[in-house]
């Protein structure tokens, strides 16, 4: 049996789990699990209205059982991830650069105000690991070694992007098309000059399809 894993139940994890479940519903031989902090999914964009009292709290909260079917839900703290995650722990989950984590106080009340904060700082945080039996740091050195081999980063960029503008996932005679754009001097390779040539090239499949 396939066990797919999700950290986290805030808004990309919960969607994650529905396109999953959608995708497999018919499958039984795929188990999807969710793990997550909290059991219920907050809709933080309203955080305002409750704060000025124009809703209640519980207008803005749902219990992520009451939203996944096929998932199994365990609400549980994440405290270790894989490798190349470790490299990202600088990055809290709104994306602000951290070097402490940082951990809820006890309280009464959800939104009361408190002279102590809301948070106490803890551990700091240890953005090292390894892949492929090579060690790094933080998120600097770890781009370093994903970029080490910029013909494979290129040609996976050319793959995602010509999938997202045309819809649909290159076929094999697309890919061997798409790998023989990317420059062979690294130092010639350029972002803007690959993206041109994938937007051509997706402009022309269309024509050819369109002619069929």
């Amino acid at each position: 049996m396939k066990k797919i894993l999700i950290l986290g139940g805030g808004f990309a994890g919960v969607e994650c789990c529905l396109d999953l479940e959608s995708y497999f519903k018919n499958n039984t031989d795929v188990e999807i699990s969710l793990v997550s902090e909290d059991n219920f999914l907050l809709f933080t964009p309203m955080l305002p209205q409750v704060a000025s009292g124009t809703i209640e709290t519980r207008h803005i909260v749902t219990a992520i059982r009451t939203l996944i079917d096929k998932t199994r839900f365990f609400e549980a703290k994440i405290k270790n991830i894989d490798p190349y995650g470790f490299a990202l722990e600088n990055f809290d989950s709104t994306g602000r650069w951290r070097t402490q984590y940082r951990v809820k106080l006890p309280h009464q009340g959800t939104f009361q105000f408190r002279l102590k904060g809301y948070y106490k700082v803890a551990n700091k945080v240890d953005a090292s690991g390894e892949i492929s039996n090579i060690k790094f740091v933080d998120v600097s050195s770890f781009k370093k070694i994903l970029l080490s081999d910029q013909k494979k980063v290129a040609y996976n960029f050319s793959k995602k992007f010509f999938e997202y503008a045309n819809g649909y996932k290159p076929r094999l005679n697309q890919r061997i098309k798409l790998y023989s754009m990317i420059s062979k001097n690294d130092k010639d390779s350029h972002m803007k000059d690959l993206i041109k040539k994938i937007l051509i090239y997706s402009l022309s499949e269309e024509q050819n399809e369109q002619h069929q």
